[in-house]
């Protein structure tokens, strides 16, 4: 029981690296470097205004779309971070380095596709620029039978958004039975209590406490039916197998064919939930790249057979490597910290290019 504790918090923790936390790429990264940078020179310069800081994220980041050698760098840099050390992890390295090599050709092929056929995506695009408060009972399709909500975990901001968008769909629907399918409970827990999951967890010394507790708390409270989707046993196997422990074991969990093999339990545990009960709708809430159309072997993908609907939520300046880049963030949405902008992607051809069928940014 200890080993599944600690166990969990690495692998929470680990997804947050990869889909929320990971290095930010190209112009962001260059961002805040430039922003540490300028810290000690405010006083002779006065103050940036967020539109200048972003117009300044913008302009950088067409430097590196426009130059190739720039471009294949940033390429290189989002995905290196998901290697694997061939000395503990000598079964599945190589495995894993062809899933990066396959990711960086589909993101190069991704932003060429994207920029060939870039006026005809765009009167595909339905974006909203500038929006306060989203209506999400329009947004959501009230066919689908899965709703895919991608993060960027440990966001405040980002779960308020979740949040709004089950409570408004519930709303709209309210004879429908919901369900919310969430990598952050164990697949073998018994869900019929599932707050009791969630107990003080120690990883070096400190007490760490699920963010995402108080919102699963809160939809459960509201007659959602909350359900875990992480494979513990598969993982400890996946420790046991390779020797790991420790903080060994992150690394493993979010590399590339550590996403393969949890997304593979995900949808093998959804597609149970979905057959269980025919009538019902699934929230699927996870990080943005098990959801993203974009990546290879996304959760969406195994479930093609479903009636579903995806929908990512990102902080704008962590999004950098989007073709769409220019086209998403407007001067009106960047000089304005509390707006939010929405895109739906009309037709389905291009949702591998953009990665969902709903794109919600916001800047915090």
């Amino acid at each position: 029981m200890k080993l599944k504790r600690i166990l969990f918090v690495l692998c929470s923790l680990a997804v947050g690296t990869a889909a929320g936390a990971q290095p930010l790429p190209g112009a962001a990264k260059m961002w805040t470097k430039s922003v540490s940078k300028t810290a000690a020179q405010q006083a002779q310069k006065g103050p940036r205004t967020p539109l200048e800081m972003a117009r300044q994220v913008v302009a950088r980041q067409k430097q590196v779309y426009a130059d190739k050698k720039l471009l294949n760098e940033a390429i290189d840099k989002s995905l290196d971070g998901f290697g694997l050390d061939k000395a503990i992890y000598r079964s599945l390295a190589q495995r894993n380095s062809s899933r990066i090599a396959l990711s960086k050709s589909m993101l190069r092929g991704q932003i060429e596709a994207y920029n060939k056929n870039r006026a005809q995506i765009k009167a595909q695009l339905a974006i909203t620029p500038t929006v306060k408060n989203i209506d999400y009972s329009k947004l959501l399709d009230s066919n689908a039978r899965l709703i895919f909500l991608g993060e960027v975990h440990y966001r405040p901001s980002i779960r308020e958004e979740v949040s709004r968008a089950i409570e408004q769909y519930r709303q709209k629907h309210p004879h429908k039975r919901v369900y919310l399918l969430t990598e952050f409970m164990e697949a073998e827990y018994p869900n019929e209590a599932p707050m009791g999951f969630y107990r003080n967890l120690y990883l070096r010394g400190k007490t760490v406490v699920p963010e995402q507790l108080p919102l699963l708390k809160k939809l459960a409270k509201q007659g959602v039916r909350v359900r875990g989707l992480e494979p513990m046993r598969g993982l400890e196997f996946l420790a046991k197998e390779f020797g790991i422990k420790d903080k060994t074991f992150m690394q493993g969990s979010v590399s590339l064919v550590g996403h393969e093999i949890r997304n593979r339990a995900w949808a093998e545990k959804i597609r149970q939930y979905v057959q269980k009960d025919p009538q019902a709708v699934f929230f699927v809430y996870v990080g943005w790249s098990h959801s993203s159309y974009k990546y290879a072997d996304n959760v969406p993908l195994m479930l093609k057979d479903i009636p579903s609907q995806v929908v990512q939520f990102n902080l704008w300046w962590k999004d950098t490597m989007t073709p769409a880049f220019e086209d998403l963030f407007t001067p009106a949405f960047l000089q304005d910290p509390t707006a939010k902008t929405v895109a739906v992607l009309k037709n389905k051809r291009y949702r591998r290019l953009l990665g969902a069928d709903v794109l919600v940014h916001l800047h915090e």
